[in-house]
């Protein structure tokens, strides 16, 4: 009677050991992927605007120039990213993909006119991913082509060409390894593509950050880029009904 309980209590002891085994090893791949299984919005091809090809490259050590040697323009622009402890000094290559959920921050309204200081209508004509100046942050430099100006901050002029970022990016490591550093949510604008993009800034900030972001041209109407249900009430409107709606949110704004 004795053995037979110190039977069961080796079994138990042991499928213990093994389930807490099992969790360490799931766990260790979680960390490896990093959230990549969260749900990414679509766009009509199937690209996630989301993907990792959306998102620029640079190199860990190309930007690693002591920080008295970059231009003022870009030690300042880099520096909103500093202290953000989100890219890693070594390169673990294990781990393809970095997505950062960030909690407290109040979600931005479908149309936000009124945490916008500026609202267009433009095209991308490049984006090219940038550290921080402490390389603990990373982020994508946006250049857009000012085509319709619907909510001006008195700095815009259509034709024009205006620098805005978002944060996130690949960050490839000298020994080749390369890994997405992202927010949970955050779609990135391609190259090539046409955008309402809501637009805001503090005091002395050298570029705007994107609010939020639709995407227009496509077949099926205007795609927005981040995630969340307040976005999805205008997914794949119509181009000309959305921005009648923007413009209508702007008046009564």
């Amino acid at each position: 009677m004795l053995r037979s309980r110190w039977v069961t209590a080796f079994l138990i002891v042991l499928l213990v050991v093994t389930a807490a085994s099992s969790l360490a090893v799931l766990q260790g791949h979680v960390q490896g992927t990093q959230n990549s299984n969260r749900p990414v919005p679509r766009t009509r091809d199937g690209e996630g605007t989301s993907s990792r090809s959306r998102f620029p490259v640079v190199a860990y050590e190309s930007e690693a120039q002591p920080e008295d040697r970059q231009p003022e323009e870009r030690k300042n622009k880099n520096r909103r990213y500093d202290k953000k402890g989100l890219v890693s000094k070594s390169s673990s290559k294990t781990v393809t993909q970095t997505v950062r959920e960030i909690y407290g921050l109040k979600a931005p309204e479908a149309i936000p006119t009124g945490q916008s200081k500026a609202i267009i209508v433009g095209e991308v004509q490049s984006s090219k991913a940038h550290l921080s100046n402490d390389k603990s942050g990373v982020y994508t430099e946006i250049l857009i082509r000012v085509d319709e100006i619907l909510k001006n901050d008195g700095t815009l002029v259509a034709g024009n060409e205006v620098g805005v970022d978002r944060p996130g990016g690949v960050v490839r490591y000298p020994d080749g390894h390369e890994r997405l550093y992202r927010d949970f949510g955050i779609g990135m604008p391609r190259v090539g593509g046409r955008y309402v993009l809501f637009l805001d800034r503090g005091d002395g900030e050298p570029n705007f950050r994107v609010v939020t972001v639709y995407e227009l041209g496509g077949p099926e109407g205007v795609t927005p880029l981040d995630v969340g249900r307040q976005f999805d009430a205008y997914k794949w409107t119509s181009e000309e009904a959305f921005l009648e709606a923007v413009r209508k949110a702007i008046a009564g704004s």
